[in-house]
């Protein structure tokens, strides 16, 4: 928040000497003695000490869902999240993870007191997950957007890689790659895009964490050192699936600079707070078309497949519906 200074300097005295001597001074004598003078308002009286701030998703309007994760620790995840049954859980502890909200320590939640606290330690070559999803049912809309906020102490630990980087060049990734946020219609089958976070890119595919996706796509949105960036401070991201003309209108609206969208029916796109201007767009299934009569489902995730230890932190998670 940005601090102001009251400065008073030479130039009110100057100001109140010149005022003075053209006669022109004012004396509320009222004012002086305490009171208020007829048809005067009073001051607003300042905020109580004990005065609690809005929660984060009392300052949001018309969002399809909201978390801030600042329920009390009582109230099971399961009440907000409850999946797709039977196909999705609302909540899933896959492998040796933790998927608890909780009360960090370093750099504290965007909207205190708690965060979606997530761990997952592979020891073997095996996947491993832990998410929170929920489905919105036929939303109506062209286009439907997830975003969160995310730190994550623990990310560079695991073996280096080397990956395709989607445009017939390689990239070296050292550390684990980690779905972070999905969105997609799941049904007969699944059309979805989801987001990665690399210790030095953020990726977006399609896909819900599978391997066996006809017709995969993925796209760098960024390349940047996220590891050191997300340790000690938050990263707040977003992924936007639908109608390509929607989604390429929220995408510019959010970063300035219009994504670079392939010519399709269906695309998604997502960006990072850091760096600003920085998007990808991927191809999605014709078939997500209409898209205003598909059942949406929304994915918070930490999610891997190869060994590594892994602590993700979620804060302020919202799902909206685009024109």
């Amino acid at each position: 928040m940005s601090r102001f200074a009251s400065l008073v300097g030479p130039s009110a005295a100057i100001a109140a000497g010149l005022l003075l001597a053209a006669g022109v001074a004012c004396y509320d004598v009222d004012s002086l003695r305490g009171g208020v003078r007829p048809g005067a308002e009073k001051d607003a009286a300042p905020p109580a000490p004990d005065a609690t701030p809005p929660r984060f998703c009392e300052t949001v309007d018309a969002a399809l869902l909201c978390d801030d994760f600042d329920d009390p620790l009582d109230v099971p995840l399961d009440r907000k999240w409850q999946g797709l049954p039977p196909t999705i859980p609302g909540v899933l502890r896959d492998g040796n993870v933790r998927l608890e909200r909780l009360a960090p320590g370093g750099a504290g939640p965007l909207s205190p007191p708690y965060v979606l606290d997530t761990v997952i330690d592979s020891a073997s070559l095996v996947r491993s997950s832990a998410f929170v999803a929920q489905s919105l049912g036929v939303v109506g809309a062209k286009a439907v957007e997830i975003s969160a906020s995310i730190r994550a102490p623990e990310l560079d630990a695991g073996p280096p890689a080397i990956l395709d980087a989607g445009d017939g060049g390689t990239v070296e990734r050292r550390g684990p790659a980690v779905s972070i946020l999905g969105i997609g219609s799941v049904g007969i089958e699944t059309i979805a895009a989801t987001l990665e976070l690399w210790p030095g890119a953020l990726v977006l595919r399609s896909g819900v964490q599978t391997e066996d996706v006809s017709g995969t796509a993925r796209a760098f949105v960024a390349e940047s050192q996220y590891a050191p960036l997300v340790r000690a401070s938050w990263l707040e991201v977003h992924i936007v699936i639908g109608h390509r003309d929607s989604v390429m209108a929220r995408a510019t609206e959010a970063t300035g600079v219009a994504p670079q969208c392939p010519d399709t029916p269906a695309v998604a796109a997502a960006w990072g707070s850091i760096p600003r201007g920085a998007t990808a767009c991927i191809t999605l299934s014709d078939r997500l078309v209409p898209f205003p009569e598909r059942d949406v489902t929304a994915l918070v995730s930490a999610t891997m497949r190869e060994r590594a230890y892994v602590h993700l932190l979620f804060d302020n998670v919202t799902v909206k519906a685009l024109p």
